[in-house]
């Protein structure tokens, strides 16, 4: 475990203790794990979607997507010491069974000479309690014990007044948890009882209390309150019981509250300026409830001095005056008066307050100022042109900072932004943009604010140009924020650059990407790289050849062709059509599918693959292939390389902007960035931004620009404006075509869906877990907790599909399962052979079982799966079996399954994009039959209401790239209960 060692040594005190307790709750498990990679889902107590730690054993590395700056995180510390759990837990000694049986019978008598024992046992900081009768044994050693469910009337045992106390006190609490209020008559009980046991140790117990006091010490400068407990007491425990040595005692609280006990245990710090809050508030609230013990000499004495209004004004940005009313004893302050506080302003005495003319003040600065004393007021432009005007001048007290509120007054006068262009020297664009006595910059912030006044340079404001900026608003932000200190714009804002430009000023520079605009049909034909061994087909020519164009202008792009149409060819021809270094950046499963598509189709482009453990690059590669976890890992000796060409392959692995792989890849040295995946959109436009902040940074303007332009308008209705935009933006940049638009030789694929009625045990129990969960639902929808939805719709999910999935069930069969095996005993005899996928390993354990009982013959791949290669290779084999089992995120995306003309989803999700990834295994080129997709519905269930919802989900997943995305709206309160009812 040199691992975990590593960790714990750069892990700080106070986060490895908080690992702890988050392994203790179990709070992480293990997700996936080969030979040199483990990955953990740590989850914490207030977020929707799990982090990600990744464990390197070997190599002792771990990595977590938390982004937190520490040297190891509570996450990292949390996964690495589950891990070891997970190992002992594997090859450790079972536990002993604790106690002894009991004999099958006692001699007579035996009753009568029993004693009562009081059986009290620890949990965690609890204290449990069980009764026993304890027979006497050979030679007056203790004898066997039997748990005492009667009366000790009853019983006939011998007893002590004491028992007697005890069994009063607690009635039927026996074994439960006892609360507060009975363990102090109830300690009274056991210091009389037989016999008492802490965890099988006799203890004691006594009805006289221990206590606490206050202590006041310096700190420092400042000073530390604590809680002082009695030193006598060796252990706490949460019931108000202390153990003192061999003796249980009560615990006198005094008037604290329980919260406040435990802050005071830990201490509370108070620095030199919040000693007015110590002394006249802190303090005195205490005295009365507890022993407050004063052990310093620096704490102030008070005087006597009025209070009076004083207005401090600052500048809040270029549009805004700040104003901050607050009542202050001094001249100069030395304290002021915040609400029940006061807060010292200076060394020396604290004053005393005079509360009556406090709230005279707070009257007088209501009615000029609008607002109470402590309370800042930002005044925006418009109504601090009126404040300076108005009640500034009717203010009587102390003003600070004067000179911040000569800036506001009004300049009635037009403003006439213009931009203009001119070639550069080096062949790029220079770009000029004059707002006429204004900055540009803020200029655009005033129009998205919705302020009616931008602040000019020689001072003043004047009135926004509102015609203009509604028009060319958007687009001159996006220029602006692609424009380097030089004046240099890139030549992808060339299109919106256009726009804004007079007809006579255009440059001729921007003649070349005329074509590209109006979209790439038409493009030049590229020549072909020497040694390639393949036949490309029309649109996989086209395809190079708008590589080729965009190489060519220094651009970028997104080669967003539907699953299995070749874009890891088009790619190997743009690789081999340049000299110079490239790199390839893919998931782990298909690195060597890469290398393999090189050596077939392009024989003479020497390969790299740079993974394992003796991982090293060689310089002579033209090619070097690596995955996302070395990306991530190894970036900085990536990011040192200039390449001619990074690829990212399935580059939805980058659709989280703040993802260490995100980052990583955007660090990459490039002279040509190209993305490829099928689903460029699968969640939210946001990951539409993360793909082209590699490919062309800085396209899509800046992330808060583009998710408030795009994003936020598509929940609040402004669909269609914001589609059209960002679909016109993106269009030169992306190459999407669709399976049933270029490859007309593939065979139809068809959707089925495929319902089973749930048995009566099934049915009853899946309305259980649903009335169960749906209060629930209600609860944590109305205070927007995610965690509980989404824990109560894992379940609902899981009934509908096994019992067996749920906690403490062990059932074997479902009629899901039975209907599946039965379609897949049916469709094997017919000479058919599926895929079975599932998100779950466990229903997929569950599925291999039934399949291996009904004697039909699979394979299967998940996490776990070491030899992919293989297994893959066995299917596709003339004699493969005719089922393979498959976990959607092990087997989604990477393969090529043309064996399989039938493909079953076993728990339908609302996201389309990861159901059509998993079909495309069979849908592929090289199907020479009908695909038929099956996903398998529990009739009556929150399965249904799913396939319902994806449908209507689909359409507004259309438009951001011109098919039908994968984009899953948010969903609203009515559509999550409706899940549930």
């Amino acid at each position: 475990m040199a691992l975990l060692d590593t960790i714990r040594k750069a892990t700080a005190p106070d986060i490895w203790s908080a690992a702890v307790r988050l392994a203790r709750q179990g709070c992480a498990r293990l997700e996936e794990a080969d030979d040199e990679e483990l990955q953990l889902a740590v989850r914490v107590p207030g977020r929707a979607l799990p982090f990600e730690v990744y464990l390197w054993p070997d190599d002792d590395d771990w990595a977590c997507d938390c982004g937190s700056q520490a040297a190891v995180c509570v996450h990292s510390a949390a996964a690495a010491i589950t891990w070891r759990q997970l190992r002992r837990s594997d090859t450790g000694p079972t536990t002993e069974s604790r106690g002894s049986p009991a004999p099958a019978s006692a001699p007579p008598g035996a009753a009568a000479s029993a004693r009562v024992v009081h059986a009290l046992r620890r949990d965690g900081k609890r204290i449990l309690l069980d009764r026993y009768l304890e027979r006497p044994g050979p030679l007056g050693q203790p004898g066997a014990r039997t748990a005492l469910r009667t009366s000790l009337v009853r019983s006939g045992a011998w007893c002590r007044p004491g028992d007697l106390d005890v069994e009063a006190a607690l009635l039927d609490r026996i074994g439960d948890r006892v609360p507060y209020e009975l363990w102090p008559r109830l300690l009274r009980g056991l210091a009389d009882a037989t016999v008492v046991t802490l965890d099988g140790q006799p203890i004691q117990a006594s009805a006289e209390p221990r206590s606490g006091v206050v202590w006041v010490d310096d700190e420092g400068d400042g000073f530390r309150v604590r809680l002082v407990r009695d030193p006598r007491i060796d252990e706490i425990f949460e019931a108000g019981v202390v153990r003192c040595g061999g003796c249980l005692h009560p615990v006198n609280r005094g008037q604290l509250a329980s919260h406040e006990r435990q802050v005071l245990l830990r201490g509370l710090s108070f620095s030199v300026d919040e000693v007015g809050r110590l002394v006249a508030e802190f303090l005195p609230r205490l005295r009365g409830r507890v022993e407050v013990q004063i052990h310093t000499r620096r704490l102030p004495e008070t005087t006597s001095t009025p209070p009076r209004l004083h207005l401090a004004m600052s500048r809040g940005s270029d549009t805004e005056l700040r104003v901050l009313p607050t009542i202050v004893y001094g001249d100069p302050p030395v304290a002021r008066a915040d609400g029940r506080r006061l807060v010292l302003l200076a060394r020396g005495r604290v004053p005393i307050r005079d509360t009556q003319l406090e709230q005279r003040l707070q009257r007088r600065c209501l009615q000029l100022l609008d607002t109470l004393p402590g309370r800042r007021r930002a005044l925006p432009a418009a109504a601090a042109i009126d404040f300076v005007s108005g009640p500034l001048d009717r203010f009587r007290g102390s003003i600070s900072g004067q000179e911040h509120a000569r800036r506001f007054h009004r300049v009635d006068r037009e403003l006439r932004p213009r931009v203009r262009a001119r070639d550069g020297s080096d062949g790029g664009l220079l770009v000029e943009v004059d707002a006429d006595g204004a900055d540009p910059r803020a200029l655009l912030v005033a129009w998205r604010e919705g302020r009616p006044l931008v602040p000019l340079l020689e001072g003043g404001f004047a009135p926004l140009p509102h015609a203009w900026l509604e028009q060319h608003g958007w687009t001159l932000a996006e220029l602006l924020a692609a424009r380097e200190d030089g004046g240099s714009v890139p030549l992808h804002s060339a299109p919106g650059l256009a726009t804004l430009l007079e007809d006579d000023e255009v440059p001729t520079s921007l003649e070349p990407l005329r074509r590209l605009i109006a979209g790439f049909q038409g493009l030049p034909s590229t020549a072909l790289p020497a040694g390639l061994e393949a036949t490309l087909r029309p649109y996989q020519r086209a395809g190079v050849d708008w590589l080729s164009f965009l190489r060519q202008a220094r651009l970028g792009g997104l080669l967003a062709d539907d699953m299995g149409l070749g874009k890891t060819l088009q790619a190997l021809v743009a690789i081999a059509s340049v000299p110079g270094p490239s790199l390839v950046v893919a998931p782990t499963s298909v690195l060597r599918n890469w290398q393999a598509e090189a050596r077939r189709f392009l024989p003479r482009l020497s390969t790299c693959l740079y993974h394992g453990p003796a991982r090293r690059i060689d310089g002579r590669a033209k090619l070097l292939i690596t995955s996302y976890a070395l990306l991530r890992r190894d970036i900085e000796t990536l990011a040192a390389i200039p390449w001619r060409y990074a690829v990212l392959d399935e580059a939805q692995a980058i659709k989280n902007p703040d993802s260490q792989v995100a980052r990583a890849a955007r660090r990459l040295q490039a002279e040509h960035r190209l993305a490829l995946t099928g689903t460029p959109v699968e969640n939210r436009l946001e990951e539409l931004w993360s793909l082209f902040s590699f490919v062309l940074p800085g396209f899509l303007g800046r992330r808060q620009a583009f998710t408030q332009r795009v994003s936020e308008a598509l929940l609040g209705g402004d669909q269609r404006q914001a589609l059209a935009w960002l679909r016109r933006r993106v269009r030169p940049f992306v190459l999407r075509r669709l399976k049933s638009e270029v490859a007309t030789e593939l065979p139809p694929r068809t959707e089925m869906i495929l319902r089973c009625e749930l048995s009566e045990g099934e049915r009853a129990l899946y309305e259980l877990v649903r009335s169960s969960a749906l209060q629930q639902v209600r609860a944590a929808v109305g205070a927007e907790r995610s965690l509980g939805v989404l824990e109560a719709l894992l379940r609902l999910r899981q009934a509908a599909c096994h019992p067996g999935l749920l906690p403490g069930r062990a059932e074997t069969s479902s009629s899901k399962l039975d209907l599946l095996v039965a379609r897949l005993q049916t469709l094997a005899e017919e000479g058919h052979r599926a895929l079975v996928f599932s998100q779950w390993t466990g229903l997929l354990d569950l599925a291999q079982a039934a399949l291996t009982a009904a004697g039909l013959e699979h394979c299967r791949l998940d996490g776990s799966t070491r030899d992919r290669h293989g297994v893959v290779q066995r299917f596709q084999a003339c004699d493969g079996p005719p089922v393979f089992l498959i976990s959607l995120k092990a087997g989604g995306t990477g393969l090529n399954l043309t064996a399989a003309d039938y493909v079953f989803h076993l728990d339908p999700w609302w996201n389309p994009a990861v159901e059509d990834q998993a079909v495309d295994r069979a849908h592929r080129i090289g199907q020479d039959r009908p695909v038929f997709s099956v996903r398998l519905v529990a009739a009556g269930t929150v399965e249904e209401r799913i396939i319902a919802l994806q449908q209507a989900k689909r359409e507004l997943a259309r438009a951001a790239i011109g098919d039908e995305g994968m984009l899953a709206a948010n969903l609203g309160r009515d559509e999550l209960l409706a899940l549930f009812e």
